[in-house]
Formats: C-alpha cells, sequence, structure tokens
C-alpha cells in the first residue's frame, strides 16, 4: 500500500465512525421514560415534568450541535490530510527525478 493511500483509507475510517445520529436510540428511550413518568406522575408535579422535557429536547440539541461541529472537524482534518498527501507525493517525485538525474549525470561524468 502507498504511503499517500493510506492515510486515505484511514481519514475515511474515520469520518464513517461519526454517524449523524449515533445515540438516537437514547435519546427515544429518555423521551419514552419521561413520558411515562408523565403519565404517572402524582397531581401537581406538571412543572417538573415540563421541566425534564425541556430538559430532554436541550440535551438532543446540544448533541446534534456536537455532531455537527465534529463532522466539520472531521472534514476539514480530511481536507487538510489530502492537501499535505498531495503535496509530499508531488514533492516525493520530484525529487525522484531529480535523483535519477544526479544518477544519470554521475553515470555519464564516469565515461
Amino acid at each position: 500500500m502507498s504511503a499517500s493511500v493510506r492515510p486515505a483509507r484511514v481519514g475515511a475510517s474515520r469520518q464513517a465512525s461519526f454517524s449523524p445520529y449515533p445515540d438516537s436510540g437514547v435519546s427515544r428511550q429518555v423521551q419514552s421514560f419521561v413520558e411515562n413518568l408523565a403519565q404517572n406522575a402524582p397531581v401537581g408535579s406538571e412543572a417538573t415534568i415540563a421541566f425534564l422535557k425541556q430538559v430532554v429536547t436541550l440535551a438532543d440539541t446540544a448533541q446534534e450541535s456536537v455532531q455537527k461541529a465534529t463532522k466539520q472537524a472531521v472534514e476539514v482534518a480530511q481536507s487538510n490530510l489530502d492537501a499535505a498527501t498531495k503535496a509530499a507525493s508531488e514533492v516525493t517525485e520530484a525529487a525522484d527525478e531529480v535523483v535519477k538525474k544526479a544518477a544519470k549525470a554521475a553515470k555519464a561524468a564516469k565515461q
């Protein structure tokens, strides 16, 4: 595997690990729990239930914001990695050409 392909594969696998909603099942369970709690709560606990519902909503919003920011950071890192890999590849190719020309010149000088 070439040196330029390896980082690209690593970056792609890292990006795939950041799925858009990995904890959505947990969020649904918490919402279901709060709804069940609301149905079985004693009279006069409406304010507490409303507060819990708002906390769950705010937590979901915060989670989505963090996931979006993480995704953007991964995309920027992948872009930077791609640019660095391309630059390194170009430098390597240029160095190979210089070495080939130097080898030819040295061979010609010996003759």
